[in-house]
């Protein structure tokens, strides 16, 4: 993972790793703790993909996760738009639908 930079790398790659485990708890648990490292280009695009995982609660969490990163989190997601799979552009715009109410309700 050589787009991961600043302290806690090796946690990051462990993490972005941890996306692939076999095991949603696992895969769960890395997308919410991705969520509290600081943003950058390789965890945003795996948690967008992350949104395609097949459990749910796994897509909750990178969701979580995105949402959380806020304006950061759009470019990635807006990539992801461009898509025909339906279902996948149904997820990605929730939450940039959700980044933008969070954003607003911070404004206020």
């Amino acid at each position: 993972m050589h787009h991961i930079g600043g302290p806690g790398i090796k946690a990051a790659e462990a993490l972005v790793n941890c996306l692939n485990d076999r095991y949603a708890s696992v895969r769960t648990e890395a997308a919410h703790a991705l969520g509290r490292m600081e943003a950058s280009p390789a965890i945003l695009k795996r948690l967008a993909e992350t949104l395609d995982d097949y459990d749910p609660e796994v897509r909750v969490a990178a969701a979580v996760s995105l949402i959380g990163f806020g304006q950061s989190a759009i470019p990635v997601l807006c990539d992801r738009l461009k898509t025909a799979d339906q279902l996948r552009s149904e997820r990605i715009s929730k939450v940039l639908h959700e980044i933008e109410v969070s954003e607003n309700s911070l404004q206020k």
